[in-house]
């Protein structure tokens, strides 16, 4: 977090790509929970995209999909990136 706080222009968007992650433990899951609750007092969105399957069910498991919006495996970065600028024209 402190990295992000001191960049040029500010962090609005997190992005977790976990293509290259076959599974996420206990850990992980609450790692990350933890870290979006962090990121929203900043005002910084996160996604998790491209979670394989057991991934995927573990971070629903910690209710991190009712808290990111879908975690899917099909959506790319450029999707999520499209949206968020979409959104903040």
């Amino acid at each position: 977090m402190l990295k992000i706080r001191f960049t040029a222009e500010p962090v609005r968007l997190l992005i977790f790509e976990l293509s290259a992650s076959p599974v996420v433990d206990l850990a992980g899951a609450r790692m990350r929970k933890t870290l979006h609750e962090a990121l929203q007092t900043a005002a910084i969105e996160m996604k998790v995209i491209a979670a394989h399957g057991d991934a995927r069910e573990m971070l629903r498991a910690d209710d991190l999909e009712d808290r990111l919006g879908l975690i899917d495996r099909r959506n790319s970065v450029a999707h999520f990136v499209d949206e968020f600028r979409s959104r903040k024209v």
